[in-house]
This record gives structure tokens, sequence and C-alpha cells, in this order.
């Protein structure tokens, strides 16, 4: 028997005055659906609908019409008492009692009393058994003298009530379903059954072999589902279309993206395409995460992330109306190092920048003052929290699911602050209860069931009927479940409880497959071959290998795929490359195909592609500016003459240029000491450390507010007595022996401007770091690095690095004082400071008779580098040759294509 004529067994009982009972509201609507549609059709009406719903509800809608003494505990309430009698009944170690644990543990007895376990009695177990019972025990009393009851002890109260009142028992009930019910829900079905008419109905199970498919990976296989049901969609009405996610957690977000690039975005009522799987929690939801911003800034400890997110979160009005100034805040942040701290976020920001808002800041101080308290009771914490948000013109909502989520929210607030009294608490504490209760709550859309195409889970799929089925991820650890973890019952408990061990998982996995092909009579299984990561993936026990078909990976730029051809990014990407084609074959025709002629540039592109007129090249630039032309004149042109800056990436710890500013500064504070007594050079190795020391120090306390600075102190210098060694006081070792072999450093930080370039109208300006000297071996100039260093290959053969050879070339020009290029010969290196291991004093221009050679070849080819820029030309490296990928203007570059009629002032070239 097939869902479908299940279905019509189940109408012709409703007809005969049965009520049904069911274990999902899917199945219990689509009856009620077909009882509607079937009533239409046939032109009758009543005032009295079918008895049909789910057995959930009528358990708690038949307790609450009984006037009962006791009632079912809410989940706040239950939490908040087990909290208190885990002070006096602390779990064993290494267990903490925190809120994940009065999680566990209402869990477990929800477990226990669903199974006919008595949580508080048993053989003897293992201390995490011994401790849950007398839990338990301190729990009940507690409930008892509130006249309150575990919910899940419901059905016990059930049948307890209909044994001493047999006559109360529900008549002519049909229980649908329930193959692996708990113990007190199959005594009170076999009461409805004995002793007033009731049936207990199985759901159909049927032997078949569906189609199997097997794909490269999850996308793959979410882009023949697309295919097929758009297919399908010309031979059946959507609503008879349906997919079954037995792994929704993996497969939910993928096919959400993709529904909603082929089929827009989801509607409601009946003009739906698809009705995707429900079950996202209101702590899912964007909505609930912009709602706790203020609770989550004051638990974090103020910091910046926290508050950006706040001050540009589109669910609060009142920063929103200057959202594109407030987002000049966080660069501040970024550039001054500051992390955290209200008042200093705050003040961080100039005043022209802060006069944006109407008080300049102030509100956001007033606002979270009530909030930032150490404690103070849930009332008082909700309704300072309900002032933040009317202050912040919370909530600004933009759909349907804002709504629904802001329903449940303002309901969970309420009832917080009515059911959680106690004492006072913390913001973290309160926080954390907020975000187990709305875990609880799932948030459903208002949309048809029966219109569009129906995205169920596995356990939802038992007893529907559709016309098509497929049921992507069919794969191990899925069908069937791993064990449940319970890890506070013992062996026996664990196999009265439905997953409790293997053999209880793999009979309803074999109940869930067999139970699949009986909603319709063409089903399609797949599964991928390999995760989106590249790991393998295995089949589910239950797959039937026998049959599969193994299907090829499909392009859909490509390959004839009409669903992914309907996607906007498809769509975009083939119109991305009919222009690419359109404009190759203008080059193709502009070129020729024959050998570089005058006017081509790198790689086949014309080279007035990128030349523009009007540059305003400035007369001096920096030696950094040159090693950004010589690298690619692209991205000279983009951060030099544009001037445009990245925006500094977020990073655990001191950033990379910051880290190397304060290196530099304190070498230079440091070789300044030196340099100002000639005799420091002659001190003992421990009287110089003792110095460096110090003057980290110094630069500790004014560096203090820089993020993560302290811990990068002990990185430097290390710690002596534990034998870690320090960056610079490794690097002083190494000096200090430079030192005993009659080494001076004779210039620091020296800077220098005018350093002209033969035929080249563009100067050089530059500041060399440090230079050494000997009287028998002349000077060395050297450069720190404190990330990598370049190789001997770029300095020498490439000429890509500038800084050595501009630097030589500046003291044989006597642009740092003519004394100094009559000290003898002249060699140059990087000193590497990435890091302990990378430490070393590298040279890469050797003080010899090539020297001169090589300063010649690096000034001719920098001067055809400038010569070049100052035409036009800005040709990108990618046009002719391989690009860097770390090159923070990539998102640009390849948009720079310009009129050589424009200049960069023209707005249409920024644009």
């Amino acid at each position: 028997m097939t869902n479908l004529e299940f279905q019509k067994v189940l109408l012709d009982l409703m007809d005969q005055g049965y009520g049904l009972l069911t274990e999902t509201e899917r199945l219990s609507h689509q009856l009620l659906w077909r009882v509607r549609s079937s009533r239409r059709g046939a032109g009758t009406v009543g005032w009295e609908g079918p008895r049909c719903g789910t057995f959930n509800s009528w358990a708690r809608s038949f307790w609450g019409e009984l006037w009962p003494e006791e009632w079912p505990a809410s989940e706040l309430v239950r939490w908040q008492i087990l909290s208190q009698c885990l002070t006096g009944n602390p779990p064993p170690e290494p267990f903490v009692s925190d809120i994940p644990l009065v999680l566990a543990a209402d869990e477990c007895f929800e477990t226990c009393l669903r199974y006919g376990i008595d949580p508080g009695k048993g053989d003897p177990g293992n201390r995490l058994v011994e401790w849950r019972r007398s839990l338990w025990k301190v729990l009940q009393e507690q409930l008892s003298a509130l006249r309150l009851f575990h919910p899940a002890s419901l059905t016990e109260h059930l049948c307890r009530y209909f044994t001493l009142h047999p006559e109360a028992v529900p008549k002519k009930v049909a229980v649908v379903g329930f193959e692996f019910s708990g113990y007190w829900e199959t005594n009170l079905f076999r009461m409805m059954a004995d002793g007033a008419g009731g049936r207990l109905l199985p759901l159909p199970a049927v032997e078949a072999k569906p189609r199997t498919l097997v794909y490269a990976d999850p996308e793959q296989e979410i882009f023949g589902l697309l295919n097929e049901l758009t297919s399908w969609a010309r031979q059946v009405p959507l609503h008879e279309l349906a997919v079954v996610l037995l792994d929704s957690r993996g497969y939910a977000p993928l096919l959400a993206k993709h529904f909603h690039d082929v089929f827009g975005p989801p509607l409601t009522g009946d003009s739906s395409a698809y009705n995707l799987v429900s079950g996202d929690t209101l702590t899912e939801q964007p909505l609930f995460r912009a709602a706790v911003l203020p609770l989550d800034f004051c638990v974090q400890g103020e910091h910046r992330e926290q508050f950006y997110n706040l001050i540009r979160s589109p669910y609060y009005g009142y920063p929103a109306r200057c959202n594109r100034a407030l987002a000049q805040w966080d660069w501040q942040w970024r550039e001054k190092g500051i992390d955290g701290g209200l008042s200093a976020l705050i003040e961080a920001v100039p005043e022209k920048d802060r006069a944006v808002l109407p008080r300049a800041g102030v509100e956001f101080q007033e606002g979270f003052a009530p909030l930032l308290q150490q404690t103070q009771s849930a009332s008082s914490w909700m309704s300072n929290l309900r002032l933040f948000w009317k202050q912040m013109q919370f909530p600004v909502l933009a759909n349907e699911r804002d709504q629904i989520a802001w329903k449940w929210l303002d309901e969970l607030i309420g009832r917080f602050e009515a059911e959680f009294d106690g004492g006072p608490i913390g913001a973290g504490e309160v926080l954390s209860w907020l975000r187990a209760a709305a875990g609880r709550l799932r948030i459903e859309l208002s949309g048809h069931e029966d219109a569009g195409i129906q995205v169920i889970g596995g356990l939802e799929l038992r007893g529907l009927a559709f016309s098509r089925v497929w049921v992507p991820g069919f794969l191990a650890d899925v069908i069937p479940q791993p064990p449940r973890s319970l890890p506070f019952l013992s062996s026996r408990e664990r196999k009265m409880v439905q997953g409790g061990d293997v053999e209880s998982q793999y009979r309803f996995g074999r109940h869930l497959q067999a139970q699949i092909p009986a909603s319709c009579d063409e089903v399609v299984l797949s599964r991928p071959l390999m995760t989106q990561g590249g790991d393998p993936c295995l089949p589910s026990p239950f797959w039937p290998a026998e049959d599969q078909k193994i299907v090829g990976s499909s392009i859909p730029w490509r390959h004839e795929m009409p669903a992914l051809q309907r996607a906007r990014w498809v769509v975009d990407g083939l119109g991305g490359f009919a222009r690419r084609w359109e404009r190759d074959s203008a080059m193709r025709e502009c070129v020729g195909n024959g050998p570089a002629r005058d006017g081509e540039g790198r790689g086949g592109f014309p080279s007035g592609l990128y030349r523009l007129k009007n540059l305003g090249f400035p007369g001096e630039i920096s030696i950094s500016a040159l090693e950004s032309l010589l690298c690619c004149p692209g991205r000279f042109f983009l951060d030099h003459i544009l001037g445009l800056e990245p925006l500094p990436e977020t990073l655990r710890g001191l950033d990379p240029p910051t880290r190397g500013r304060k290196i530099h500064e304190l070498l230079l504070l440091f070789g300044r000491k030196m340099t100002a007594d000639p005799r420091c050079f002659e001190l003992p190795l421990d009287a110089l450390l003792d110095m460096l020391g110090q003057c980290v120090t110094d630069a500790g306390e004014n560096d203090a507010s820089v993020r993560c600075w302290p811990v990068e102190m002990k990185r430097l210098i290390g710690s002596p007595d534990a034998g870690i060694p320090g960056l610079l006081t490794e690097w002083l070792r190494e000096e200090h022996s430079n030192f005993l072999n009659g080494w001076r450093w004779i210039m620091l930080e020296a800077g220098f401007d005018g350093l002209s370039l033969h035929d080249c109208p563009v100067r050089l300006r530059g500041r060399l770091d440090r230079l050494d000297f000997h009287p028998e071996k002349g000077c060395v100039c050297w450069d720190y690095k404190t990330g990598n260093i370049p190789g001997r290959t770029q300095v020498t053969e490439d000429l890509k690095a500038p800084q050595l050879p501009a630097y030589l070339l500046a003291i044989r020009r006597g642009l740092l004082g003519e004394a100094v290029d009559a000290c003898g010969p002249l060699a140059a290196g990087y000193i590497a400071l990435k890091s302990v291991k990378h430490l070393k004093h590298s040279i890469v221009i050797e003080a010899n008779e090539e020297v001169q050679a090589l300063l010649s070849r690096w000034e001719d080819a920098a001067a055809e580098a400038l010569n070049k820029a100052l035409e036009g030309d800005m040709t990108p490296l990618w046009a002719g040759d391989s690009c860097d990928s770390s090159c923070p203007f990539d998102c640009l570059c390849g948009m720079m294509m310009f009129d050589p009629d424009r200049s960069p002032a023209d707005p249409a070239v920024l644009e």
C-alpha cells in the first residue's frame, strides 16, 4: 500500500466520525487539505471540520480542559530550578555547573520520562548516572512544591487519569504512525484502542528499487536536482514535487541558495514556487543576533567588533540614517589600534566624524550605561534592553521572516521577565539563557504547504504522498544516524531508548528507507562521491549500488542546463564570456596574427589601452613608490596616483605594518643611545641587553593602548630565565659580535631627497635604516625587514627591489654626506627581523668592482620605467605576465581600461 492509498483509508475513517492523531503536522495538514479539496469538489460544506491533528497538541489541549491541579512546567522555570538544584548537587568532575549542563540534564530527564525510565531510580551505575538520579529527586521535590511537573511526563499523567476515569478515554480515535513510540505513549494508545473503539494504524512500507544517481559533489547533485525539477514541473503541479533532505544542516543552505538563484526569492501564499524545509530556530535569525548585540557587547568586554556590528546593523534605525559615515569609524579604530572600551572607542573618533550623530556619540554611552552593570535582576535586564532598543529605534523589519522573528522574540522577552525570577545575575548569564530558550523556538513562515515545491525533512516525509520525490545526500551517518550521546544513562537504560545504540538506529533507518518509496511511484535517490572540500563520502548501507548510475560533472556555461541557465550568476557569466570574446576579436583585428608591431603592448594587448594623458605625475617619488612601479604600473597607478588604500584586515594579534613600524622605532631609540656615546660599543653584552630591555619597556609604556603590543614585547625580549630567546636579544648578540670585530654604527634613519637618474626628470627620496663602518672593510648599508626579504635575483638581476641600489647610489652622489663616500668600499644587505628562526644578516650587494656596473644597470631600468609612466603607460602586470595574487587591488585592476583622451581626474575613469 502506498501513502496515497493509505490516506484514502484515513479519509474514509474521518467520514465515519473518527478523529486522527498524527506524529507530524505535515501529515495532518495534508490530510486536512485533501478533506477540504474533496468537499469542495463534491459541493458540500459544513460548520464542523474534521478532527485531525498531532498527538502532542491534542495532549496539551486535553490536559488543559481538565483544569488540573498540576501543570507542565515551562522550560524557563525548569531551567532556573535546575540551576538552583546544581548548587547543592554539583556534578562529578570534569563537568561544571553551567548552562550547557542544565540543558543536557533537562534533555536527559525528558528522554527518561518518555521511554518509561525512572530518572531517580535504577540499577547501580557510574558516578554520572548516580548524580543524575540524585539531581532528579531534588528537582521533582521542587516542582511538586510548585504544583508543576516535567512536560515529558504529560503522557504518563494522562494514562493515570484514564485509569481512574475510563469513561473519559476519547472514543473513535485513530492513531496514525508511532511505530517507535515511547513507553507511556504505547500504553495510552493501547487504552484508546482496547476500551474506546480506537485504532492503531502503522504507516505503510514498500519494498521498491528507486532510481539511484551518483554525482561528483553536493553542488553537482543540486545542479542535477534542479534540472529534473524544472522538467517535472511541466508534467505535474508544483505541490506534488518533493525534495527530502536527510541531512538538512549540510544541504539546506546549498539548496536554498540555488533555489533563490533559479526560482527567485520565496513567496508566501499560493504563489510560492517552493516551500523550504522549516526548522530554523530563533537564534539563527538575523534579527535575533542583532537584538542581543547590546548584551553581547557588554559580555565580550566592550569589544570593537560588536560595537561596529551594532552601529552598522540595518535593524537599528537610529544609527542607520548615517550608516555610510559611521563606516569610517572602524577605519579610525584600526589605524589607532583601539580594540575595545566604549569610552575609548567613542573618544578615538575625531569630533568632526562624530558630528554625524545628533549628540556626537553620547547617545551610545547613555544607552549602554544600564547594560554595563555587573549584576541586576532578570526583569531589570529586560527592561533596560527594551529601553536601549527604543532609544536606538529597534527593530526595523524588512520582511515576513523578520516580523515572525520579532513576534517570537517579544514573547520570549515577556516570558523571561515573568518566569525567570530570582536574585541578581550577570549579563553573560542572561544572554546564555536567552540563546538557550531561543534555540527551542522554530521559525515557520506562513506560506501554504499545498503550494510550490515541497522541501521537507526525512521524518516529515513519513505518511505523505507526492508524484515525484528526490532524496539527495543518501550517505552513511545520515541514514542510519549514529547512536545518540546519552552520557547520563546506564548501558541498560540506553538500550530502552530509541537511538541509544547502533541496533536501534539501524532498525529505524531501515524503516525510514522502506517508507521513502511509499510516498510516490517515482523516487530518485542520489549521493555525492566527495564533499565540497574534497573528502570522500561513504554511501549508506541501505544504498542500492547494483543499479546506480554515475553522472558526469556539468558546467552551467558549457553544458545544456536549462534550470541553472536561468540563474543570475550564470547569465552574467555567459554575458561576460560573450563580451570578452568580442573584445578579444577586436584586439586580434587590431594587432593581427603576426609578431608584435609598433603600438602593440605586451601579451598582444594594444599599448594605448592603458595609456593616459595629463597624468599629473609628481616631480619626486619615494623609493617604495618606485618599487610599486617596477613591480606593476597598474598597482602604482591605483596606489600612488589615485591614492586608494585597502581596508586593513582584522587579524588576531599585531598586524604586520604596525609591528614593523614599532620595531623600527625601537631600533632607532636603541641606536641613538648607542651612537650618543661611542663607549657603548665597548660595553659587555649583559649591559647592552639591559639597555635594550629598558628601551622596550619605555616603548611599552608609550604604546600600551596598541592592541597586543604587550605580548609582542615579550616575543621581542624573550624570557632568559625560562631559556626562551627573544628576537631583539638574539639580534643584539649578533651585533655585539660585530662590535668586537671593529664595526660601528655611523648613521641611523638617514634621509635623502633629490636623487636624479640620467635622462629622467623625476627625482627619488628615501631613508636608509642603518650604515655601518669598519676602518679596514669599508661601509655596509643595512635595510631592516620585518617581513620576507627580497632574494638576490630580485635585487641584482630582475632589478625589482630598488632600496639597496638607490641607497648606494645616494651615498655615491654625496646626498648623505661627502665623508661617507670616502669611507672605502660599499656593500649593502638586509637584516631579517621576521622571527628568531629567520634572523640573519644577509649581504646582497658585495663590495667589489661590479657594484658600479650594477648601479648603472639599475639606474637605466628605473629611468626607463619612470619615463614610461610619465608618458601615461599604466599597463598592469597581468596584461603580459603572471600577476601577484596577493595584490590588494586585484578586484579593481581588471577594470582598468582607459580612454586615452581622458585623465585620472575624469570621473568616468574613477568609476
